[in-house]
């Protein structure tokens, strides 16, 4: 699946699934742009991508009750 970085002035602050900026989004931030796309087979793994893209440390997903991961967090990274 592609994902969506979306900001303004080359800053992304949006990451979205696919690539059609929500409406709401677009009136928010008129002068909101397209700045990069990711491939990943999740939800978790782009966001495991885009904080590597942004040099912020490791993405940490969602555990569940047990402190473990959701089934869709153990796709193993695309790189």
């Amino acid at each position: 699946m592609i994902y969506s970085a979306w900001g303004v002035n080359g800053v992304a602050d949006t990451l979205i699934a696919g690539t059609q900026l929500p409406t709401h989004d677009r009136n928010m931030e008129p002068n909101i742009q397209l700045i990069k796309l990711f491939e990943a087979p999740s939800w978790n793994d782009a966001m495991r991508q885009y904080h590597e893209w942004q040099g912020w440390e490791p993405y940490k997903p969602m555990l569940d009750g047990d402190g473990n991961e959701y089934p869709e967090d153990a796709t193993p990274s695309s790189d």
